[in-house]
């Protein structure tokens, strides 16, 4: 699954450093870009996961119709001028039956590409760079971006290339396609981007699934880093740190894929970045909480200087890198090749999931006996346990989608995000003195209100009934 080619983003600045580097010495190829993506008004096409584009290229048009994730355009062909021509051979008609007539332009990108070939001892690559805008009804958003194709050589030494990219013009991972970016554009911009739905199946490999697991946070991160960079926003800063928490999840849940390799993973580098945003979201939590007056204030002004050392710290080097490096690991890492965990890497994925999620709920069941007794330590532990259990539900959800485990599934999932609150809202009570006491402000009234010895009872009241009716309920995997 090492991918052949890799999408940069960065910074006209950057943009212009990356050209003038020795890096691109040579003399570029030039073309001028003018892309229209078509689709019906409810997004037919795009929601059965495919998109059509006509491209000029030179004095060339050429429609091509691809499927979302795949790695290349599955049907070409020349048209004369930007109006789609629709037969046999592409899915688009029999996706849009008798709404085939309402297929109609969306959105366009006009770009300057520039093309390159970098050669060196490991690899031969193309580098494309294109400027431009991506322009529809709802607005338009700046094209800036680097895609690195290899075309002879080791997808190792391609990484390399894009790390030499950063150390010239400081770029980022990129995630989103065009047509992500320009059907966005319909509608205003999302405070926050939740975890997508992950779409496994029967035929997959353990080691697959956890791949598909594993690119779809690091796409979720980067999908709110770049959210967060641009407004500061609340929502956008925890669910970053949903996405690394997700991301650390299926690297505990999946740890027996990864043999003698699992030190050289990204877990330590996550942790790292996850207690960075954490203090933030700690403070996040308690302003909601508190109402206007003068507790407030100092706790407004210690999250806006939280806020701005965790943009500092997204800006560093360490964590522009962290997603590159964690694509690298989880498509083409040593793992993969570790003859130890060979057998449970190439286990069908729902016979995995099946053993994983049993093994997540019967963890869950230990730590939660005598739940109203045990040390705030032990719940916190219940906590982590249940949110594992949680984002492995919600990962192998498609491997059990029969209506009676969809019925099943849904119980169980509400459950279990009620438990997941009241326990998160305990571990706020819990952790919120420090907090305070940081500030100064411990000794406050309104402090004092929130950390009554009746609001920690009866969140733990709450917490055993959840947990009760947690483990009440049918699971669904089996």
């Amino acid at each position: 699954m090492y991918p052949s080619g890799l999408r940069l983003e960065l910074t006209p600045q950057g943009a212009d450093a990356l050209q003038a580097s020795a890096l691109l010495a040579a003399a570029p190829e030039i073309v001028d870009l003018h892309s229209i993506y078509f689709d019906t008004p409810d997004l037919d096409l795009y929601n059965a996961g495919h998109s059509l584009r006509i491209r000029r290229m030179h004095s060339a048009w050429v429609q091509a119709v691809r499927s979302r994730g795949a790695a290349a355009v599955m049907y070409v062909r020349n048209v004369n001028g930007a109006t789609p021509v629709l037969d046999g051979h592409t899915p688009v008609q029999e996706i849009l039956g008798d709404k085939a007539h309402l297929l109609a332009p969306q959105f366009e990108v006009r770009a300057e590409r520039r093309i390159w070939t970098v050669t060196d001892e490991e690899m031969v690559a193309s580098l494309v760079l294109d400027r431009g805008e991506i322009a529809a009804a709802g607005g338009t958003t700046p094209v800036c971006d680097v895609s690195l194709e290899l075309r002879q050589g080791t997808p190792h030494a391609l990484f390399n290339l894009a790390r030499r990219i950063d150390s010239i013009a400081l770029v980022r991972l990129g995630t989103e396609s065009r047509q992500d970016k320009g059907f966005r554009l319909r509608e205003s911009p999302p405070p926050a981007f939740k975890a997508e739905a992950i779409h496994l199946n029967d035929g997959m490999t353990a080691a697959e699934s956890f791949q598909a697991i594993a690119l779809a946070c690091v796409r979720q991160f980067r999908l709110n880093e770049t959210l967060l960079l641009a407004n500061r926003g609340r929502d956008a800063l925890h669910q970053s740190r949903v996405a690394l928490r997700r991301f650390r999840s299926a690297l505990t849940i999946f740890r027996p894929l990864f043999g003698d390799a699992r030190e050289g993973g990204p877990g330590r580098e996550l942790r790292w970045l996850a207690a960075e945003i954490g203090e933030a979201r700690n403070l996040d939590v308690l302003l909601q909480s508190v109402p206007d007056g003068e507790l407030h204030k100092p706790l407004l002004a210690a999250r806006e200087a939280e806020y701005d050392r965790v943009l500092r710290v997204l800006e560093s080097e360490r964590a522009r890198t962290l997603m590159l490096s964690a694509m690298e690991w989880i498509t083409g890492g040593p793992w993969l090749h570790d003859a130890e965990a060979r057998d449970i890497r190439n286990t069908p994925a729902r016979d995995f999931a099946i053993d994983a999620l049993g093994r997540l709920h019967l963890k869950a069941r230990k730590r939660g006996r005598k739940l109203r007794t045990i040390s705030d330590e032990q719940r916190h532990q219940l906590r982590k346990t249940a949110k594992k259990l949680r984002y492995g539900a919600e990962f192998h959800a498609s491997l059990f989608d029969s209506a009676k485990q969809r019925r099943r599934r849904k119980t169980f999932l509400v459950q279990l995000e009620q438990l997941q609150d009241q326990l998160g809202a305990l571990n706020d009570i819990v952790t919120a003195p420090a907090t305070l006491e940081r500030l100064g402000v411990l000794d406050d009234p309104q402090a004092k209100a929130l950390l009554t010895p009746e609001a920690r009872a009866e969140l733990i009241r709450d917490a055993a009934t959840g947990f009760r009716r947690l483990m009440n309920a049918k699971v669904f995997w089996r």
